[in-house]
């Protein structure tokens, strides 16, 4: 690529992150059926749209663009892969680097054969990496696992070589920035796999190291103006945040992507979702009304974002505001992403406002809406299934909800309160509701920094397991909390009890089991217990 071809790729990048999809895409039209590094834009920006929007134009669309971009790139590559290892051959044999070309990076030369080989293979494996998830979405998971398995392969090859390469070596930034980001991801992600599953995915070929995943996706964020650079900042928010809870790492890295992209619909989904999890309700609602506004070139984003709104109305106990949002996206989404829970909050607004009809028809069709291996369908269908079975919300019910949405908005002493006040009518309370009550309590209280209380309350519901009839999560999760304070008070014994008992936990169905592996997990690694 000339100058004027990689200004006009920046410019394309800069519109894409600024969410002006359609500006991006004039810029990149007229250069995607020759360069592969335009094509892969244009290819994202129609696999975006296809995962938000679920349809089957956008689907057709983005298939059509990244089987032309694969074609594009497996055939640049293959024709200048003879060329490159005669070349590398021929080096070898003199005794020289690739450094020895006359015309270090033009056409012809050693340099620009081995980064035009190089930069199609990795564009190559980005597009199996996109095929392999639109086949997941579709559960052609044999196919899928078939075209993640190409990417890898493709990736670390690139990946071994580029790591060597000078800073001078053509297009390096795109060059790392691709390499890094693939290997660093499949790293990282494979490190979290469910251990039950570990097995088939390294029978795939691939291997997991969270740490050098972690190294690698940092790398590629560090390379400048690099086709994955702000993906990769991206990815390591989302780390940092959803799997670390290391809001200093993410802070610095969030803020400075709002600065470059003011108008980045993503970016401010991004902050929403991070201040939520820190329980910054309203500023999570500022950061999301920023990203609808602008999203307005993507309606089924706009959608999302505004469920986004009904949720954290719905923190707030907000039922009438929440059931707003809620209610338009259910009637206006193309997309089966938390459809079944996003039915299952709506129905519990319906609930709270005394629309016990309502509510009931909408627990009625939250079935229809569940996907099989996704946490949070089988969440809303067990939910939906128990709402029904007893005809609507007893008082504790309602108490419970209440108790449990404002711990998730972290007002951990409102909570309490009204954990507090339900158990003063113990007598009328069954097993359960007195279990649910206690491990709450003990997870505010645990939240809060209060180790022996906490204790004390997760103990006291850990005593009712022989009597539990439906809320099994009560028995791991109080577990893996009596796990995380025993490593914070350095019992490592009681810690590797506890660990086993969370893990080992199998009787009956419950709730949310990948976000329990996962704090089983990384308690196990900090108390270096094998799970």
């Amino acid at each position: 690529m000339n100058q004027d071809q990689i200004e006009a790729l920046e410019k394309a990048m800069n519109n894409f992150w600024n969410f002006n999809l359609s500006e991006s895409e004039n810029i990149l039209l007229p250069h995607i059926s020759k360069y592969p590094l335009f094509s892969l834009l244009y290819s994202d920006i129609a696999f975006v749209k296809s995962v938000l929007t679920e349809t089957k134009e956008d689907y057709a669309e983005a298939r059509k663009r990244i089987s032309e971009c694969k074609k594009l790139a497996r055939g640049l590559q293959l024709s200048q892969k003879p060329l490159y290892l005669q070349q590398e051959k021929d080096e070898k044999k003199s005794g020289n680097g690739a450094s020895s070309s006359t015309t270090p990076g033009g056409p012809g030369s050693s340099l620009y054969t081995k980064a035009e080989y190089l930069i199609s293979k990795l564009i190559y494996a980005e597009t199996m990496i996109m095929k392999g998830v639109i086949e997941f979405k579709a559960q052609n998971n044999i196919k899928a696992c078939i075209a993640l398995k190409n990417s890898w392969k493709q990736y670390y090859q690139a990946f071994e070589i580029i790591k060597d390469l000078p800073s001078t070596f053509p297009i390096y930034n795109h060059l790392v920035s691709l390499a890094n980001y693939g290997v660093g991801i499949f790293h990282f992600l494979v490190s979290v796999v469910p251990p039950q599953y570990m097995w088939l995915i390294e029978g795939i070929g691939f291997k997991g190291n969270r740490m050098e995943g972690l190294k690698e996706i940092k790398a590629s964020s560090d390379s400048h103006n690099g086709i994955r650079t702000i993906m990769s900042k991206v990815a390591l928010v989302l780390l940092h945040v959803f799997f670390f809870e290391d809001y200093k790492q993410s802070e610095p890295l969030l803020d400075q992507l709002i600065k470059q992209y003011p108008q980045g619909a993503l970016i401010h989904y991004l902050s929403g979702a991070c201040l939520r999890k820190q329980g910054k309700i309203k500023e999570s609602t500022q950061s999301y009304s920023i990203a609808c506004e602008t999203s307005s070139q993507l309606k089924q984003l706009q959608l999302f974002i505004e469920s986004e709104l009904g949720y954290n109305e719905f923190l707030n106990l907000n039922w009438s505001s929440a059931e707003t949002y809620l209610a338009k996206f259910l009637s206006e989404t193309t997309s089966s992403g938390f459809k079944a829970f996003i039915a299952y909050q709506l129905a519990l607004c319906y609930e709270m406002q005394g629309n016990t009809e309502s509510a009931t028809n909408t627990m009625k069709i939250i079935p229809t809406f569940v996907r099989k291996g996704f946490d949070f369908d089988e969440f809303s269908g067990r939910k939906s299934s128990k709402y029904l079975k007893q005809k609507g919300y007893r008082d504790f019910d309602k108490s419970y909800l209440s108790a449990s949405l404002l711990n998730e908005a972290h007002q951990f002493d409102e909570s309490i309160k009204v954990l507090l006040q339900s158990l003063e009518k113990r007598s009328e309370m069954t097993h359960d509701d007195i279990a649910s009550a206690e491990y709450l309590l003990g997870s505010n209280y645990q939240l809060l920094g209060k180790k022996d209380e906490a204790k004390k309350y997760y103990l006291s519901s850990l005593s009712h397991e022989k009597q539990i009839t439906s809320d099994y999560f009560i028995i791991p999760y109080c577990n893996v909390g009596l796990a995380e304070i025993s490593f914070a008070e350095d019992k490592k014994s009681d810690c590797k009890n506890y660990i086993k008992k969370a893990k080992g936990y199998s009787a009956n169905q419950y709730d949310f089991p990948s976000v329990l592996d996962w704090r089983v997990r990384k308690v196990a690694q900090l108390s270096n217990t094998d799970v």
